[in-house]
Order: structure tokens, then sequence, then C-alpha cells
């Protein structure tokens, strides 16, 4: 809590509740974190979005093993598991990862 005192805050005043019968669309692959790419979830109740999340990982070509990553919106990761959903706001201009093929 020393090192992060805001995470309450973003965790019980901008996080969102995920109730069980809620609805998680994903737009894209969400494997791109082992190849670059991005791809968005919503979390739909009624119909009505009420969190998303843009996940992408772009690999510099000039850069073996480092890339671009940006994470923004709530980490719906694991909603119905996790509540309250964090908020975030991630850029990452120099991430550090294992270059993994795509399957």
């Amino acid at each position: 809590m020393l090192r992060n005192p805001g995470v309450n805050f973003q965790r019980e005043v901008l996080g969102v509740h995920v109730a069980f019968d809620d609805l998680i669309v994903t737009k894209g692959d969400p494997e791109v974190r082992d190849f670059g790419g991005h791809y968005s979830q919503f979390i739909k109740r009624d119909g009505v979005t009420i969190a998303w999340m843009f996940f992408g990982i772009w690999p510099y070509p000039f850069a073996k093993g480092k890339a671009l990553r940006v994470l923004l919106g709530w980490k719906t990761w694991d909603a119905h598991v996790k509540d309250p959903l964090q908020i975030t706001c991630r850029i990452t201009l120099w991430k550090s990862f294992v270059p993994k093929e795509k399957k």
C-alpha cells in the first residue's frame, strides 16, 4: 500500500463489480501476448457495456525481445473471478518479452 496508495481508490471507487450472468465479449485474438497484436474485451450487462479493456503489444522491428505494450480500461482478465475489476491505464514503451511463434 505504501508503493501505490491509490490502489484502493482504483478498485473500490473506479472499479466495476461483475455479476455472474454478465456477458464477456472478446474482439480479436487474446493470445496476442505471445506474438504481438491487439484485442478488446467488453463486459455487458443487459446489453450495456459496463467495463472494457484494450490490450496491445507491438514488437519493435529494431530490438529483439522489446515491444510497445498498451493496456487501457479495466482489467477484464478473469472477470468472473476477480472482484472488483481494477481500472488501468498502462503504456510500457520498452517491454521485455520472450519472442514466440504464432501457432
